[in-house]
């Protein structure tokens, strides 16, 4: 009956997490590429309205076949790339995502992302599941490769 017990009380207080767990994205977007470009970012706010701590865990679109959480550091005089096991959202805070510090990378992508087009962006957080969100291409590229 002990047993029984403490396996419900684990259930409740699990069900009780994932109820209070509640992630808002806003403005899901990343810059147009180049025909033959492998990568790009995508730069989001999340926002925590729950009440427990929640992290991105991972993501998943049509247009890359992998997407890479990353981080921007500083290493000696050089701007550094690294990848992150995860990015947490603590409960009544945001996470900017944006040019310069942690972002989504898309690897390896299918085609060129182009300005003014959408795709589809699956996130996947350990408490709050999964979230669908649709991500803006913006702008487009001009011939020495910089932003219109």
């Amino acid at each position: 009956m002990k047993l029984l017990s403490t396996l419900l009380a684990l259930a409740l207080t699990g069900a009780a997490s994932i109820a209070n767990a509640q992630i808002r994205v806003v403005q899901p977007y990343a810059h147009a590429t180049s025909q033959g470009q492998a990568a790009a970012a995508v730069y989001l706010r999340l926002t925590n309205t729950g009440t427990v701590i929640d992290k991105l865990i991972g993501a998943a679109t049509p247009v890359a076949r992998r997407v890479e959480l990353h981080t921007m550091a500083l290493e000696g005089n050089a701007m550094r790339m690294a990848e992150l096991d995860a990015i947490p959202v603590a409960p009544g805070r945001d996470v900017e995502l944006s040019p310069g510090f942690a972002h989504l990378m898309l690897m390896d992508l299918t085609g060129p992302l182009i300005g003014g087009t959408e795709f589809p962006l699956q996130l996947t957080f350990q408490q709050a599941g999964t979230v669908n969100v649709t991500v803006k291409v913006e702008g487009a590229r001009n011939d020495q490769g910089t932003r219109q």
